[in-house]
Formats: C-alpha cells, structure tokens, sequence
C-alpha cells in the first residue's frame, strides 16, 4: 500500500518494499499527478519490486550507457563500435540529460532534418536505425511503452549501382598492386571481404584439398558468424603456392606487413592502384563485387554465388548482380522478336510469320485506328503513336484489300480507305 503526504508543496509517497519502509519525492506539486504516480508505483512494487520511479527520471545518457555494456556483451566488435561512435558523438551531445521518457517523436524529426543538412543521407538514416535499436532496448526492458522513432521515415538514397572491373581493368590493377598482387588476386578468385583477407590464417588454406576455409575463432569471426568454403581456382593456387614459399617473416597469416604484423589498412595501396590504372575511388570490395559479376556472368547459379560470398539473405546477392548491363543487354538481344528485320519488309518474305496473320494484324490495328478516330476525332496515326509502325506498312497492302470505311467526325459522314 502506498501512502501520499505532502511537505512544503510537494508530494511524497511511503511504501514498503522487500521487507523495507521508504519514503521518496514524486517531484509533483498537482495531487492528481501525485495519485496517479502512486497508482504506477504500487502496481510496481506488487509486481516486480520497487524501480519504477527511477525508470521514470533515467536521463538519456544513463541509459545509453547501460545500452553499451549491453551492446558489448551481444553484438560484434564492430557493431558495438558503431552504437558508440554515434551514441557518444551524436546523440549525447543531443540529449545528454534530458529525460529519456521525455524525448518524442518530433524531437526525433528535427534530429533528422538539421542533421540532414551537414551530413549525408545514408549517414542521416544509420543514425536513425542505431537510435530505433536504442529505444526498442528502452521498450524491452519496460523503461518506455512506446518507442518515438517507430513511424519515422528513412530519407531517399540514391540508388547507385555497384561497380564491377572489366577484364582489361582487372589487368591493370593486378599489374599496379606490385607486391601486393598475391592480396588483389586472391580478392579477386574469392570475393573475400577486407576484414577475411587481412585474418586469413595459412591454416585456413588446404593446398591439398584446393579449398580455403573460413572458421570462426575466438579472437574473429566472419560477418555472419558463418564458416564457408571456397574452392581455390588454378590461378590462384599457384598464386598462393608461390607466395608461401617467398614469405620471409614468420607468421601464421597468408597476408601480413614485412615485420609479420597483421594488415590493418592499405589505403595507400588503393591510392597507387588508383592512379596508376585512372580507377576512382578504388576500393577493395570492387574486387569482391567484381569476382561476383562475373560468376553471374558464367551462368553460375545465384544459390552458389550467394554460398560463396557468405550472403545471410538472396537480397543482397542480387545488390552485386545488378552491375552485368552489357550482359542484361545480350541477353535481352537474344528474343527472336526483337530483331529490326522482324518489323521490316523481311517479315512478309521470309516466312517467319505467316501471312494470314499479319492480315488479321493490320486489320485489326486500322479498326482500331478508325475506332479511336471516332471517339475523339484525331487518328492514331496522325497523333503519331503508330509512326513507327508505317514502315511495314507496305508489304501488308498486299496482302489485304481495300475497303471503304464510314467514319463521323464533328456530324459529319465521311469515308476512309482502309488496307
């Protein structure tokens, strides 16, 4: 049971809780705000204890900073590493103190359009999805009903193909890597993401068997948290046969710096290979959507593509295909139907389509024509939607005869010669 009494204007309430007598402030001067907060409060203690008032006044930066030792202990390095670069350098600096309860959801929309204004769309609509995760947390644990960002809308991207390297391209750029040609071509015989390329044991690599292993360990993981196999294509076998047998230090890493220490960024190396081959803005994982594309390319089905680029879902597998225009081209090319000849003078003579039915065709495109004419006292024709299909015209004159066609344009009776 919980008692309200008032000292010097303000409200308190007198519980007891676990076996303990306590007494705190509502930080309420309204008795009718008052009672309704000793309503909350002894549903609370009835149910799981005392807590519920402290949920009420937990500041926005308290939270965040049990949500990151949450984050630590339950998603990746790099995931936690993202919550707390925009926890602490975006949204503290927002709502440090404030109430967390008191944030809504207009708040959250002018968050998004002033920081819209100095940073990129795709940066904007990350933030809202590490704030969305931050609340739901909030729901989750019954600190919140509601979460405010549910209902706020991402901001248009421009949707960007993804690029893929050519074969001559490809040329350049494993001629430009230098002593790095054994990383770029294994990037490209693989579709190894940078952070798989840069932790690839000599352990993962079975020279026998010609496949390369990628195995969870303690210290790393996958991005999935998904073992996959690759098989190691001729090229690159002898690739990495003979880089084994030119490594001078001692490391259990297939790639590594001279002191055997693991790589971290090669930034520099993406730089020359950008100057040297005029690609821009290389970057490693053209290499993987490369090795991609041209799986695609070879008629490789998108189940396997997907296997091997250790995809969670088709979805994004499809995000790398995107890139075969010429090949979409080709193959869009290869309809029989498609082809200038089977619209021009050849139609008729080379019997592809019987001539019967290009007589049924025309006479149903001039009753058609006569029709629309009728209703709105233009022809087709003469507005130009069937220009493009005049020149063909002539063979099919010879195939049907001519009519005399009465037509009513304005009240007026009139004929036309129909083919």
């Amino acid at each position: 049971m919980v008692r309200l009494f008032k000292r010097k204007k303000m409200y308190y309430a007198d519980f007891k809780t676990h076996g303990k007598r306590k007494r705190i402030s509502l930080d309420v001067t309204n008795k009718e705000a008052a009672q309704k907060l000793a309503g909350r409060l002894e549903l609370e203690v009835a149910q799981s204890g005392f807590g519920i008032l402290e949920k009420e006044k937990m500041r926005f930066d308290e939270f965040c900073t049990k949500f990151l030792e949450w984050s630590d202990a339950n998603h990746s390095n790099w995931t936690h590493k993202g919550y707390k670069y925009a926890i602490e350098g975006v949204f503290v600096p927002q709502w440090g103190r404030q109430p967390l309860r008191s944030i809504c959801r207009e708040d959250i929309e002018e968050f998004k359009a002033q920081r819209a204004i100095c940073v990129k769309a795709a940066t904007v609509n990350k933030d809202i999805r590490y704030l969305k995760a931050i609340f739901n947390r909030a729901v989750h644990l019954r600190i919140l009903q509601e979460n405010p960002v549910k209902g706020i809308r991402a901001l248009r991207q421009n949707q960007r193909h993804g690029r893929h390297l050519e074969q001559v391209e490809i040329s350049k750029v494993v001629l430009a890597a230098g002593e790095y040609r054994p990383l770029i071509i294994t990037a490209l015989n693989t579709g190894l993401r940078a952070g798989e390329l840069f932790n690839l044991r000599w352990a993962d690599v079975d020279f026998e068997e010609k496949i390369i292993r990628l195995t969870n360990r303690p210290e790393w993981h996958t991005k999935n948290y998904k073992d996959r196999l690759i098989p190691m294509t001729e090229l690159l076998f002898d690739v990495l046969n003979a880089h084994r047998s030119s490594q001078t230090q001692q490391s259990d890493l297939v790639f590594s710096r001279k002191n055997g220490r693991k790589l971290c960024d090669i930034r520099s190396l993406l730089k020359h290979i950008e100057e040297e081959t005029g690609i821009e803005h290389f970057t490693l994982h053209d290499l993987r959507r490369t090795f991609a594309s041209h799986l695609v390319f070879g008629n490789a089905p998108i189940t396997a593509v997907q296997e091997l680029l250790g995809h969670k879902h088709i979805a994004t597998t499809m995000q790398y295909t995107r890139t075969a225009h010429e090949h979409l081209k080709s193959a869009v090319e290869k309809i029989s139907y498609g082809k200038a000849d089977h619209l021009g003078t050849n139609v008729a003579h080379s019997g592809s389509i019987d001539p019967e039915v290009l007589r049924r065709l025309s006479a149903k495109l001039l009753n058609d024509n006569a029709g629309d004419r009728n209703r709105t006292g233009t022809s087709i024709t003469e507005r130009g939607i069937l220009s493009p299909l005049r020149l063909p015209i002539s063979p099919l004159r010879q195939l049907v005869k001519r009519e005399e066609v009465t037509l009513v344009r304005g009240g007026r009776q009139g004929s036309m010669r129909r083919w």
